[in-house]
């Protein structure tokens, strides 16, 4: 039986009974499985649970709420984005919340995985964009934490973003560095050499091969490592730009993108 759980958890990582609100969470990453017991239950009914879920069938139940690692993320992120500003982690959830509702036309929704009006999994990972591109745009590096004790590890915005490409485009906005999140000294860094793009530096319009933006030291640190473990380390890689994008660009970064011109954006295929 427990291996037939494992097999269940590992597709659909929660499993949930309706009538005693227990709920199991399944850690890939170390193969930890989790019990979430209701407040109302005593140790002594948990067990009684345990013990009922090996005897009996298990019904997998597909939920759409937000997982746990998503909740502790929004969380995490928003005491980060809190303590630099000065608010708690509640105020600037709600301040977040009612920004990104009001951008997108939605509802207001919960993080509480017992609401009617609990957050989907789908809407947790666009708010979870959201918060980091917001704090990006305000000049922001946050940084959260997980694990407890020797375990405990620093997170960047990289290393948490569902969507890396929005991410880079952001940064590259922003003017700020993709991997370390510095906005000092930055760059954009070639992540397809112009060699063998466009040939030389004269000829770059900014719409062959990848850019990112990165600062001197991380800069540095990308031209003396190979491309595939800059990427499997840092979580980041370079990204096309469109030719609206472009322009914009190079008001940002005026030495780049010499080739490039306005007429081309009436042309333009690729969207950025």
């Amino acid at each position: 039986m427990k291996k037939e759980i494992n097999k269940f958890l590992n597709f659909y990582r929660f499993l949930a009974t309706e009538h005693m609100n227990y709920r199991l969470e399944y850690l890939e990453e170390d193969g930890t499985i989790n019990l979430y017991v209701p407040l109302d239950k005593s140790p002594k009914e948990a067990l009684k649970f345990l013990e009922t879920l090996r005897k009996k069938e298990v019904n997998v139940v597909i939920d759409e709420g937000l997982s746990e690692d998503q909740r502790k993320k929004i969380w995490a992120l928003c005491k980060a984005y809190g303590d630099e500003i000065g608010y708690s982690k509640e105020e600037m959830r709600e301040i977040l919340e009612n920004s990104f509702c009001e951008k997108y036309d939605i509802d207001y929704f919960s993080l509480s995985v017992k609401k009617k009006d609990t957050c989907t999994l789908k809407l947790a990972s666009k708010f979870i964009q959201y918060i980091i591109e917001h704090s990006i745009y305000w000049g922001f590096n946050l940084i959260i934490y997980e694990g407890k004790g020797k375990d405990k590890v620093a997170k960047f915005a990289r290393d948490i973003v569902p969507e890396i490409g929005r991410y880079i485009v952001a940064c590259l906005r922003a003017k700020r560095c993709a991997i370390c999140g510095s906005y000092e000294d930055v760059t954009i860094h070639h992540w397809d050499t112009v060699a063998s793009t466009v040939g030389t530096y004269k000829r770059d319009d900014g719409l062959h091969g990848r850019m990112i933006s990165l600062c001197g030291k991380c800069h540095s640190m990308v031209h003396n490592m190979p491309t595939p473990e800059v990427e499997e380390k840092y979580h980041v890689y370079g990204v096309l730009l469109g030719p609206k994008l472009v322009e914009k660009l190079k008001e940002i970064y005026p030495s780049h993108f010499q080739a490039f011109k306005k007429e081309e954006i009436n042309g333009e295929k690729k969207g950025a």
